[in-house]
């Protein structure tokens, strides 16, 4: 008898201790591999980031931990496409269309980048860049100018910009370093307030000497996970149920502020859930008035380019 009540006695204390047990401990064991690639401040090497944020927290949300693997864009798509990962953080990188359909590759927008049109002032005239800040559309830029353009980015039309367009992989250090030394007239596809992020970290008295046009485009960010593999479809689920919920606890707005600050978020950084920016959008200038470019300058951060103070 006494046995006996040892027993229950045990089996009880187990059942009041696994009670105790956080969920996040629980379900610690369920991680999920998302490859993707560096990018400061929104991809960092550490998993630290605001892109790296949001993909964890929808994650999390759920009880799925991701780790997050950070390559070099071209590795990130071969890695992806080589099947030793089922999840991207940067499906938008993912362009071979037959390999998309051999694999079943299926994408989502979780946010846009915010870019832009950046140049280095003693490389204009003053009448040049009253110009330049005044255009609507690439088609009023002067085609004399040659645009450095990161990544590979295309969302020029064909009645676009007439000029020089150089696309290729470059750090933001690179590309300023090209713009600064007037090899581009204007560096594109920097990512927003990247090379803001980057100029106030190694030189911020240089600061003065760059304009940056008050205008963004569309390029929609894509989650992409593999169809073909089980695993690929299970964490596509997952990950847009997790999505929904830190928009709605307001988690997601929360990492948004980390990185621009409070309300002070480009309306064009938004995700695109209703499918409302079309493929001719992204050739489109988005003026972001209510961006407050020397307030985000302004916010104190920690250096992951995190806001760990926030400044009115």
């Amino acid at each position: 008898m006494m046995h006996s009540n040892r027993l229950t006695f045990f089996l009880i204390a187990m059942f009041f201790a696994l009670l105790s047990v956080p969920n996040s401990t629980i379900h610690a064991s369920e991680v999920v591999s998302v490859i993707g690639h560096q990018y400061p401040p929104y991809q960092n090497q550490d998993q630290s980031g605001f892109q790296n944020e949001l993909v964890k927290e929808a994650f999390n949300a759920v009880g799925i931990t991701a780790d997050i693997v950070i390559t070099p864009p071209f590795r990130t798509i071969k890695d992806f496409y080589d099947c030793r990962y089922a999840v991207c953080a940067d499906g938008e990188t993912l362009t071979d269309e037959q390999k998309n359909r051999e694999l079943d590759v299926k994408k989502h927008v979780y946010w846009n980048v915010p870019i832009g049109l950046m140049y280095y002032k003693p490389n204009l005239t003053a009448s040049e860049i009253k110009a330049l800040e005044s255009v609507s559309d690439f088609s009023q830029i002067n085609p004399d100018y040659s645009i450095l353009s990161y990544g590979g980015y295309d969302p020029y039309t064909p009645e676009g910009f007439k000029g020089k367009v150089d696309s290729r992989t470059h750090s933001p250090e690179q590309t300023l370093m090209m713009v600064r030394g007037d090899r581009y007239k204007l560096g594109f596809e920097v990512l927003g307030v990247t090379p803001y992020y980057v100029i106030n970290s190694d030189k911020p008295d240089d600061l003065k000497n760059w304009g940056f046009v008050n205008a963004w485009v569309f390029v929609p960010q894509y989650m992409a996970f593999k169809g073909k593999d089980p695993k690929g479809s299970y964490y596509e689920k997952k990950f847009l149920e997790g999505l929904k919920i830190i928009k709605n606890n307001g988690t997601y707005l929360d990492i948004y502020e980390r990185l621009y600050g409070k309300n002070n978020i480009p309306k064009s950084a938004i995700d695109d859930p209703n499918g409302d920016i079309k493929k001719e959008d992204m050739g489109r200038l988005v003026d972001d008035a209510n961006f407050d470019l020397q307030k985000f300058l302004r916010q104190k951060r920690d250096a992951t380019g995190s806001i760990v103070e926030f400044v009115d």
